[in-house]
């Protein structure tokens, strides 16, 4: 056979070969829902709210969407191809000042990129925010957040609320919706123990 031949047979085969392979899995993308319109706070805070970013470190603090084994808790893992729409930091300030402002927790809610002096502060950390993979799926959320006045040193309120919600399925899809229900419940949480303050 021909050099040229036994060549033009070794491309084809490769090509054909390349075609053959299964296509690379496509990246999908993830939001929270939007703020769920609920009864105004009977005692709004008087004034302007800052709601910061938050704060998070190592696996939480990027945006691919972090899981665990129930047999492993201690171990982390990414997904590949599913991640965050925004970092998770962005997304629950999103999320809590959409709620705030929902609830009228305040006379105005607003971000520090407004660069409106405000009355109070809310900051918040996140400790865990991730899908647990096992025969009972679940994910767990863990949020410190701190309500203080602005030119005081006093935190009129301050705690870490953790909330398990069940997962439908063991889907990246089910794992998002149950965080997304766990933060809605801890938000609620911290509203009213703002208004119960």
């Amino acid at each position: 056979m021909p050099y040229f031949t036994r060549l033009f047979a070794i491309v084809l085969l490769l090509t054909v070969g390349a075609c053959a392979q299964e296509p690379v899995p496509q990246d999908s993308f993830y939001r929270l829902g939007p703020a769920v319109a609920t009864a105004p706070v009977a005692a709004p805070l008087r004034g302007t709210l800052e709601i910061d970013r938050f704060r998070a470190e190592g696996l939480i603090a990027g945006r691919a969407i972090v899981y665990s084994r129930a047999g492993q808790p201690l171990r982390l893992n990414e997904h590949h191809y599913h991640f965050w729409a925004e970092p998770p930091s962005v997304l629950l300030q999103e999320r809590l000042v959409a709620f705030a402002r929902t609830v009228r927790l305040a006379d105005r809610v607003v971000t520090p990129e407004t660069r409106i002096d405000p009355q109070y502060a809310v900051t918040g950390r996140i400790g865990r925010l991730e899908q647990v993979l096992g025969p009972s799926p679940h994910v767990v959320v863990s949020l410190e957040m701190a309500l203080r006045q602005v030119g005081s040193d006093r935190a009129p309120l301050l705690g870490t609320y953790e909330r398990v919600e069940p997962a439908a399925d063991a889907s990246v899809g089910a794992a998002v919706a149950a965080m997304d229900q766990a933060i809605l419940q801890i938000f609620s949480r911290f509203l009213a123990d703002i208004a119960a303050r």
